[in-house]
């Protein structure tokens, strides 16, 4: 039987090692009588092409159902091992053994419309994994999915609907050692950006290796994603297999994220070549943007509370670092639209310019975004706000001085300052008046400064003559300059907040006065959290 001639390239995997190819065509030989190569035959050569034999043991050629395309072992010595095999199906639907072990697979079309695929995975071939989509995957601008994760170690696949024209990717991203699997990140040296495990700390295959020449811009926008697959309990893996996908079936030079922020609450370095690097993430336009995923799909549960948090660090330090106002609006110059200073993938959707809709970061995260970017916004507050005065009551009343029943008492937040009787729970004091003061100690103030505190209260006081709750500063040891006089009845904590006057030594104190011996039996006044800070 004749051999049947199909053209195959070859090209470098890295720039930095030349010898180690990539298989992107070959002349393959398929021999139906032997398992061998022909006598006298080479059998891989590196260079612009390789021959390579394919035994058929025998069989009619025309009853393979399938044909490799793309074959491709990355091992480097700073990275894991990495396996990527893709497949064209010559079926609608079928079933195959995979031509490798498996954990994600993803496809691409050979056209713009992206047919519906449903798959599942087997490891034995008997018992199945349940049906899971392949979604079109709208960052690449190209027709290709995003990753399914069928399991470890799947070795065969079945699939239905996938019409002629798709091609399978299985990735393989290896196993993560211990070691590596629960590496903590390396706290940065650039005062406040949170800890970053790095690229080669994760086992990226390029380590901190950027493909080709990497591309920087001016960041104005920070824009949120979720990865769309998982969950998976190997997040370096996890990350890998999309670093895999991006590569070799995107043909993009380095994964599309700046950052990914794992369930656990640990940020991963994204793409290679360190700050204001262009990445590839936000439908086709991503000048001036960073883009951070959360690992997972997040259409029908929300981020876990460590992401969340992570992801509030890393974005309220790059806010910082850019003056990027996280309640703010700009013109986003790729998109053409105006946009949330932090906005969710989707937003660029109404866009002409964009490669085309997402329903990214997840319909159940994306209504959140709001939330998210005013905790950002509390993050850079805090970085440039310089605490004068604390007390939350927690230090047991260092440095105050308390008269009257003003005294620590335990509540379900925690311990508060109470002005009120411990016996009987009121303030009242049989046959006499009741009052008392809570000072603080002096400290010195340069700019302007603001109090901050947080009460609840039920007293007698409707109309501000009985059981006065009055806030007061005192500076340079002169008198007593009242704040504000709280009035009316608060049974619930709410937080009050007043700009302090002048500049130097100052003291706030907080004095009750119940003015008469009558009608005392409420619960009192009670205050927490006090702070007096100052804008750096």
């Amino acid at each position: 039987m004749a051999a049947l001639d199909v053209t195959v390239e070859v090209e470098p995997v890295l720039p930095c090692f030349p010898s180690l190819m990539l298989v992107k065509s070959a002349e393959v030989l398929l021999y139906p009588i032997s398992n061998r190569k022909p006598k006298g035959q080479k059998g891989i050569c590196l260079g612009k092409k390789r021959v390579v034999w394919i035994p058929t043991n025998g069989g009619n050629m025309l009853t393979m159902r399938y044909c490799f395309l793309i074959a491709l072992t990355l091992v480097v010595s700073f990275g894991q091992q990495v396996e990527y095999r893709e497949v064209a199906p010559l079926n609608a639907a079928g079933s195959m053994q995979a031509p490798i072990g498996f954990s994600a697979l993803g496809a691409r079309w050979n056209s713009t419309i992206s047919p519906l695929v449903r798959v599942r995975g087997s490891v034995d071939g008997h018992s199945w994994t349940p049906w899971t989509e392949l979604k079109r995957d709208l960052d690449s601008g190209l027709p290709t999915s995003s990753l399914a994760w069928l399991g470890l170690g799947v070795r065969f696949l079945e699939w239905d609907n996938s019409t002629n024209g798709v091609t399978f990717v299985f990735i393989d991203p290896g196993i993560t050692p211990v070691s590596m699997k629960n590496q903590q990140p390396l706290r940065s040296i650039e005062a406040g950006k949170p800890p970053v495990i790095s690229r080669t700390d994760w086992g990226c295959p390029d380590g901190q290796n950027y493909r080709g020449t990497p591309n920087y811009t001016t960041v104005t926008h920070l824009i949120v994603h979720h990865t769309a697959d998982g969950p998976v309990a190997d997040y370096a893996a996890w990350i890998r297999a999309i670093w895999t996908f991006h590569v070799f079936s995107n043909k993009w030079d380095d994964i599309g994220y700046n950052y990914l922020v794992a369930p656990d609450g640990r940020i991963f370095e994204g793409r290679a070549g360190g700050d204001n690097v262009l990445g590839a993430h936000f439908s086709g336009q991503n000048g001036s943007t960073m883009g951070v995923s959360v690992l997972g799909t997040y259409t029908k549960v929300l981020p876990t509370a460590p992401a969340l948090d992570s992801l509030e660090q890393i974005l309220a330090w790059k806010a910082d670092r850019q003056s990027i106002d996280p309640l703010g609006v700009r013109l986003h110059p790729g998109t053409r639209l105006y946009l949330m200073n932090i906005s969710g993938h989707r937003d660029a959707n109404p866009s002409p310019f964009a490669s085309g809709t997402t329903e990214c970061p997840g319909d159940l995260f994306y209504p959140t975004l709001p939330q998210l970017r005013q905790r950002v916004a509390a993050r850079l507050n805090a970085i440039h706000t310089a605490t004068l005065l604390s007390e939350d009551a927690e230090s047991q009343g260092a440095n105050w001085i308390a008269s009257g029943l003003w005294h620590i008492a335990e509540e379900k937040q925690g311990h508060v300052w109470w002005f009120g009787n411990e016996s009987t729970g009121t303030y009242d004091v049989p046959g006499s008046s009741s009052s008392g003061a809570l000072e603080s100690a002096a400290f010195e103030v340069t700019s302007d400064a603001t109090l901050s505190f947080t009460t609840w209260y039920e007293t007698e006081n409707p109309a501000g003559d009985w059981d006065k709750k009055i806030v007061e500063v005192s500076v340079n040891s002169g008198p007593w300059e009242v704040v504000d006089q709280l009035l009316g009845i608060e049974r619930q904590w709410i937080t009050r907040s007043y700009p302090l006057p002048g500049r130097g030594s100052l003291r706030v104190r907080f004095r009750f006065d119940s003015v008469d011996a009558t009608l005392n039996s409420y619960r009192g006044w009670l205050v927490d959290d006090i702070r007096v800070t100052v804008r750096q």
